[in-house]
């Protein structure tokens, strides 16, 4: 127990002896009991004091000297960026721990290296992704077809040169904030020739409830200089969509590709074979019944119907020869193995006996010759060949009553040195957009010109290259005198003149094909 004597605390301890009474006390200053304990306390607390401090002190250091740089270099590491122009590590904030020799500074400079690379690298792969997207322009510009890619909400992502001209918007205005696909659909509405069919198919592609490919016509197009070409073309979209790695549909595209041509080639093939087998059978056909009829034993034909049926016979035996012939000289051309055979002549000779050809007692022709025409340097064959195609182009156009105005000029004017003839008949005329056309292989004017016999479409093919092959030209309008019919016009080139002075000059095929 404690027990205070005077000004002191005693501390007494006793342990009493049984049997005798007694108790065995001790007693002791509590000041001088306790004082190693308080003396202990003491130093425990000044050793956590020196501890706390100590501790701090440490913080500081550590935070200055290691996790401040460190946090700066977590600032600036975030800021790298791919488009960035300076270093982030080159910031002020670590101009400091770069020049410092010890892990931090290493640790800097490391990063620093690892940024140079990381710009090296974003500067590689945009060359490389601004070159393929060079090279991939450069493709789409170069196609044939048109090209149009949208986002999944129908806004235009990209169009090529070919189908911006196609529609007559450039790609600065489709790009635009204010334009609105409606636009664009507008605009292939107003060229398509039944905009109800188009937008129907073009619905059902894009709903996946029809064929992705479409076929529809239009009645122009856009040219160069932005202006409507009218003329009637036959176009091809196929839709397609576009999607990521991962099966994601992130954009759709159409590529529209114009088809007239092949088309039309299509078509030729389909006819060719009808076209040539009728002209063969229709003769064939005439032979064999005549033939027959003459072999019959049970029919008596006299001398004057045997005669008939033999030159019936004959003709129709001429008209499949003429026929082969048409094609062999066509695919001579086509193949560029045409040999001429030139020689002098006069140019009236030659189309007098051309006039005096059986076949053209139907026409009316009146002919116009200047009085002096010098002697020409041409394949005589084939030049009358011409000259009797267009004779009898005119006459199964123009019918029984064709009037044919024939008109020969002898010019000696720098830019058209030479001999111009023209043909004028009284038909119907041509179409304006086919004054080209009908020189192609097999095609045949229907419609507006009426045709009074058939044919396989050879005839102005073959007149073509049988003028470009002596170096001239031909080509077809509609009469310029305010009357009905169509014109023929060919120029041969003043080196096939020969005159009294100028010695003959022989020449080759051009290479026209």
């Amino acid at each position: 127990m404690v027990a205070r004597d005077g000004q002191r605390d005693w501390l007494y301890s006793y342990v009493p002896i049984r049997e005798t009474g007694w108790v065995v006390a001790v007693g002791r200053p509590v000041d001088d009991t306790f004082a190693t304990v308080i003396s202990f306390q003491h130093s425990l607390i000044i050793a956590l004091i020196m501890l706390l401090v100590g501790a701090s002190v440490f913080w500081f250091v550590m935070h200055g000297w290691v996790v401040a740089p460190i946090s700066r270099l977590a600032q600036a590491v975030a800021m790298i960026k791919p488009d960035q122009s300076r270093k982030v590590t080159n910031h002020r904030l670590l101009v400091r721990e770069k020049s410092r020799q010890d892990e931090i500074g290493r640790l800097v400079n490391a990063f620093s290296d690892m940024e140079e690379e990381i710009h090296t690298l974003f500067r590689k792969s945009d060359e490389q992704s601004y070159s393929r997207l060079q090279t991939l322009d450069a493709l789409l510009f170069s196609m044939d077809e048109g090209v149009l890619l949208e986002d999944p909400a129908g806004e235009v992502v990209y169009a090529n040169h070919r189908f911006t001209q196609f529609v007559g918007m450039s790609m600065p205005v489709i790009s635009q904030d204010t334009f609105q696909p409606k636009h664009l659909t507008e605009r292939m509405e107003a060229l398509a020739e039944k905009p109800e069919a188009y937008l129907e198919a073009l619905h059902q592609a894009e709903s996946g409830a029809g064929p992705q490919v479409i076929e529809f016509q239009v009645h122009g197009y856009y040219n160069q200089l932005g202006q409507l070409v009218p003329s009637r073309r036959h176009i091809r979209m196929r839709l397609f969509q576009v999607q990521d790695m991962a099966g994601q549909l992130i954009g759709r595209g159409k590529i529209m590709s114009d088809v007239t041509r092949q088309n039309e080639a299509e078509q030729v093939k389909q006819n060719l074979l009808a076209i040539v087998s009728h002209e063969l059978r229709t003769p064939l056909t005439t032979i064999k019944g005549y033939a027959t009829s003459l072999l019959e034993t049970d029919i008596e034909v006299d001398e004057h119907m045997q005669q008939d049926f033999l030159l019936r016979i004959v003709e129709e035996g001429d008209r499949m020869a003429e026929l082969v012939t048409s094609l062999l000289e066509m695919s001579q051309l086509e193949a560029g193995t045409l040999k001429l055979a030139p020689s002098l002549c006069r140019l009236d000779i030659l189309l007098t006996r051309v006039l005096e050809n059986a076949e053209n007692g139907q026409l009316q022709i009146q002919l116009s010759l200047p009085d002096e025409l010098p002697v020409i340097y041409i394949d005589q064959r084939r030049i009358e060949m011409v000259l009797r195609n267009l004779l009898e182009n005119a006459r199964r156009y123009a019918g029984g009553e064709a009037e044919v105005a024939i008109n020969v000029r002898y010019t000696q004017e720098p830019e058209e040195s030479g001999i111009c003839l023209s043909l004028e008949d009284n038909g119907p005329g041509l179409p304006a957009h086919l004054t080209e056309q009908i020189f192609e292989s097999f095609y045949q004017v229907d419609g507006g010109r009426e045709r009074s016999s058939s044919g396989v479409g050879l005839g102005l093919a073959i007149c073509r290259g049988f003028v470009e092959a002596h170096g001239g030209h031909i080509w077809a309008a509609n009469r310029g005198d305010g009357k009905a019919g169509a014109s023929f016009h060919i120029w041969l080139p003043e080196r096939l003149l020969h005159t009294a002075n100028s010695p003959v000059r022989p020449f080759k095929l051009e290479e026209i094909f």
